[in-house]
């Protein structure tokens, strides 16, 4: 197993600009304890061990660890193999809280109750987004339907404004859309449609 026995030296890699491990400072153990204040470049170490982990090329002009009494530049970090697993800052920004408008993302799921919970709730994501566009469908329809009743109701009392207006006091000189709307409702609403029918004269 691939151990980390320092971070033999970094060049403006966060705030470290100039950093060589100091020949009396031991290397890392087993367990080991990392601290100090603010800005002080503990997130810049845990992020480099970060890209150990990704195999990514990190940022800085000169990153390089010793891994098993060897230096490794940070072009070989892509090639290694080292067990490392970083929880930090930036693992619970993307795995931890939420971050809107996008679900969080899952970490792990166990169990087949909470697989069978998961997919249900997939299931239930997908029935809600055709509701909501079978709904918007439908409102489309509406708006459209609605346009067209209003330009079938111009149209008609245009026809019947045309046809029955004369000089002098006529009610149907002035016959609009508004008119013939209500008259037309009147007309769906009265109980004995027969009394509503011209006569052939």
């Amino acid at each position: 197993m691939a151990h980390i026995n320092r971070v033999a030296r970094l060049r403006d890699c966060g705030i470290y600009r100039d950093f060589t491990w100091a020949d009396d400072v031991p290397d890392f153990r087993r367990y080991n304890l990392i601290y100090g204040g603010n800005g002080t470049g503990k997130t810049t170490l845990s992020r480099l061990m970060g890209h150990l982990e990704s195999r990514q090329v990190p940022d800085g002009k000169d990153v390089v660890f010793r891994i098993d009494g060897s230096e490794v530049n940070k072009l070989d970090f892509s090639r290694l193999s080292v067990p490392v697993r970083v929880f930090n800052r930036d693992f619970m920004a993307q795995h931890v809280f939420p971050h809107e408008p996008h679900d969080m993302p899952p970490i792990l799921v166990l169990g087949a109750d909470s697989i069978e919970r998961r997919r249900t709730l997939q299931r239930r994501r997908q029935a809600q987004s055709e509701a909501r566009s079978s709904w918007q469908d439908a409102r489309t329809t509406r708006e459209n339907a609605a346009k067209a009743f209003d330009r079938f109701c111009a149209a008609r009392a245009k026809d019947i404004k045309v046809t029955l207006r004369s000089p002098g006091e006529n009610p149907y000189n002035s016959y609009d859309r508004r008119r013939f709307t209500a008259d037309a409702a009147a007309l769906l609403l009265a109980d004995d449609h027969s009394v509503n029918r011209l006569t052939d004269q």
